[in-house]
């Protein structure tokens, strides 16, 4: 086996690494996202302390 030192392969190689590594960073990014969305989504009052729509300071406007 051998290999043959190439500017132009090593640079692909490298440039492939390095999308690599940003997509793993990316991913982290949106894991981290999502969990701070789902976090918020999440009534932090027990379901009979949020106000229904039709109460005043109610999720949703009445209509």
């Amino acid at each position: 086996m051998f290999f043959v030192q190439s500017p132009t392969l090593d640079g692909k190689v490298l440039m492939r690494l390095e999308m690599a590594e940003q997509i793993g960073v990316l991913t982290e990014k949106i894991e981290t996202l999502d969990t701070r969305i789902v976090a918020a989504l999440r009534p932090s009052a027990p379901p009979s302390k949020i106000p229904k729509r039709s109460e005043p300071g109610g999720i949703w406007p009445p209509g």
